[in-house]
């Protein structure tokens, strides 16, 4: 593609073309994502048991407080102590065997609003780890091993539920890849688009040329059969020449298509020029003689070729030149089976509609002038 396009079109002609790049780098963005998450996800154990704050009448003479409020107040403070006080979290380490880096770690603590209950959760990397934790925090609780919270103001009230083992995927990684790798892949596919500077389309062939374009659509249409004719008007010969030497025989094709539609008693005789047009020259006799030159511009010509193939043109034959855009396989296909016509795309500075249709000879059209 070449010149500017819209920001649409370019990911339009960028998905029609390489499309199977976004696909590609979304199933695999997807695949690495499910075996990473799948290779570094780590199989954790938990399990939650509840404490409470018990209260006690002041006569006993004991640390507990001494009215639900008091209670309740300790039982949001308690778990503050329990997370950061590295005194009994050593002496939970100890009691249970574990390091105190797994203990501060794994523990998890709450108090539960508007009462003197307190949840303690707690995670390590196997059962019998967990299994060991909560004995021991409760043999812990009733020794005093911290000034912060006196012997017995903790005491169990519901002993650890089943421990749970969790696998810490995650669900959504999969899909987040795809969607990476479909963005990755769409970058990609406008990039190439970008730096494709191929004529991919009449717009194009507008774009770099200053003659009128006009569009080989394949379509039978009698109308629009006459569009080219209509361009040519009264000439008795057109020449058609190919602009890229990549795509030979193209210009011949369309003389054969348009010899074979003429209407009976034209005199207008569509010719094949011997050469293509390039930077280093053509068939300049022919194109300097012809009433009428008809330069034919393959899909997916390179740019560079092409304008340097209009310059040379413009040097030889500055008017009565228009430049047919078309699908040389298109082309070549039509003359084969059922005939296909060109059509306008865009007129540029317009053309009769209505005239007489493209006339007729046939017989040998790699020459110049008959």
């Amino acid at each position: 593609m070449v010149g500017n396009a819209s920001s649409w079109r370019l990911l339009f002609l960028a998905l029609r073309r390489f499309w199977y790049i976004a696909v590609l780098c979304g199933v695999v963005a997807g695949v690495a994502a499910s075996w990473a998450v799948q290779a570094t996800a780590q199989v954790v154990y938990s399990a939650s048991a509840t404490y409470i704050v018990p209260t006690a009448p002041a006569e006993a003479m004991t640390s507990h407080p001494t009215t639900i409020f008091d209670a309740q107040r300790l039982a949001t403070s308690y778990p503050v102590v329990m997370e950061n006080d590295e005194q009994l979290q050593g002496a939970v380490a100890a009691a249970s065997g574990l390091t105190p880096e797994t203990v501060k770690a794994g523990l998890n603590a709450e108090g539960l609003s508007g009462s003197n209950v307190l949840r303690v959760d707690f995670t390590a990397g196997s059962a019998d780890e967990v299994g060991r934790f909560f004995p021991a925090l409760t043999q812990t609780l009733g020794t005093g091993a911290t000034p912060q919270i006196p012997p017995g103001n903790i005491e169990l009230l519901r002993s650890p539920g089943e421990v749970t083992e969790q696998s810490g995927l995650a669900p959504l990684a999969p899909v987040i890849g795809v969607l990476a790798g479909l963005v990755l892949g769409l970058g990609g596919a406008v990039l190439l688009q970008r730096l494709d500077q191929r004529v991919d389309s009449a717009e194009d062939a507008r774009t770099l040329g200053a003659a009128p374009v006009v569009s080989w659509s394949g379509t039978p249409d009698a109308a629009q059969r006459l569009v080219l004719s209509n361009r040519v008007g009264d000439a008795r010969e057109v020449l058609l020449v190919d602009m890229t030497k990549h795509h030979p025989e193209t210009a011949e094709a369309v003389a054969v298509a348009m010899n074979s539609r003429s209407e009976e008693g034209s005199t207008t005789r569509w010719v094949a020029g011997d050469r293509p047009v390039t930077a280093d020259g053509g068939s300049d006799e022919a194109l300097v003689l012809a009433d009428f030159v008809v330069a034919v511009v393959p899909r997916r010509a390179r740019a560079g070729d092409y304008q340097a193939a209009v310059r040379y043109l413009s040097d030889i034959r500055p008017t009565r030149v228009v430049h047919l855009f078309c699908d040389a396989r298109k082309v070549r296909g039509a003359v084969g089976g059922p005939q296909a016509a060109p059509s306008a795309d865009d007129l540029g500075d317009g053309g009769p509609a209505g005239a007489a249709a493209a006339p007729s000879t046939s017989g040998s059209i790699r020459s110049g002038r008959p």
